[in-house]
Order: structure tokens, then sequence, then C-alpha cells
């Protein structure tokens, strides 16, 4: 893995968090955010695709191995520069997702409800499907064909 493949990459991703942020948020302005989480949420997944893109690109499986190779490289500028970048832009996306939430919640503040990052999830844990918008306990998902449960925060 080179230098200058990473910054590359970080670039990337930081450009398609920010592209992403603009064109939700432009969802959101013109229309509502129960519409954008009905119809139009599916435009988030432009930044799983490009965290998945980049990593193949860099021959790398985890955010963990992306983050000691920044860590060992950290003297150049380059580096510095595209790492803060990055945890600028995720800062930017976490706010976003934040004020989703508080959104959808109203006045019905049940945040401290909400899982959170470490938090072991039960079968019984009920969500809100985004694509139908009924809530389902996560063991319904589980019918015997494979599925892919994205619970939408920091997924890198």
């Amino acid at each position: 893995m080179e230098v200058k493949d990473v910054c590359s990459s970080l670039s990337n991703i930081v450009s398609t968090i920010e592209n992403t942020l603009v064109e939700a948020t432009g969802y959101i302005q013109s229309g509502s955010l129960e519409d954008f989480v009905s119809n139009k949420v599916g435009c988030l997944f432009k930044v799983i695709r490009c965290y998945s893109d980049e990593f193949k690109r860099l021959s790398i499986f985890t955010k963990r191995e992306l983050d000691d190779f920044c860590q060992g490289h950290f003297r150049e500028s380059g580096v510095q520069q595209a790492v803060a970048d990055l945890d600028e832009a995720e800062i930017k996306w976490e706010e976003f997702l934040q004020d989703v939430d508080k959104g959808l919640l109203g006045s019905n503040d049940t945040s401290a409800a909400l899982p959170r990052a470490g938090d072991l999830l039960t079968l019984n844990t009920v969500l809100t499907d985004a694509r139908t918008q009924q809530e389902v306990e996560i063991k319904t998902l589980f019918r015997g064909d494979p599925v892919l449960l994205i619970l939408l925060r920091h997924f890198a």
C-alpha cells in the first residue's frame, strides 16, 4: 500500500461523504424528512459502497488496517491532511444522522432507549424498517435466507 494511494482513497471517501450529505440534505429540504426516510434513504448507501470500493482498491479489510497504516505514516503532511479531512467528514456524517434521528423522534425524545455503539442487541430488539416504516423485531428478519443487516451509523 502506497501513501499516495491511501491519500487518494481517503480523498474519494471524503468527497463521497460530502456529496452524499449535500444530496440527502437537498432531498429533505425539498420534501420532508419522512419522505426522505421512506423514499430516498438509499442515497446514503453510496458512502458504504465507496468505503468498500476503496478498501478493495487498497487490499484492506478493516478500518483498523487503514488507521494503522495512517498512524505509521502520519509524519507525512499528505497523510495528516487526508486523515484530518476524513475525521471532519465523518463528524459531519454523524451529526447529519443525529439530526435525522432527532427529527424523526420529534418531541418524543426516546434517545436514551436507542442502541449506542458497543451495545449488544437481543433478537427481540425492535427496529424500524427504512423501506416500509414498519417496526420489526430483529428475529423476524432471519427466516432462513441470508440477511444483510445495516445499522446506519459509523459503519467503517
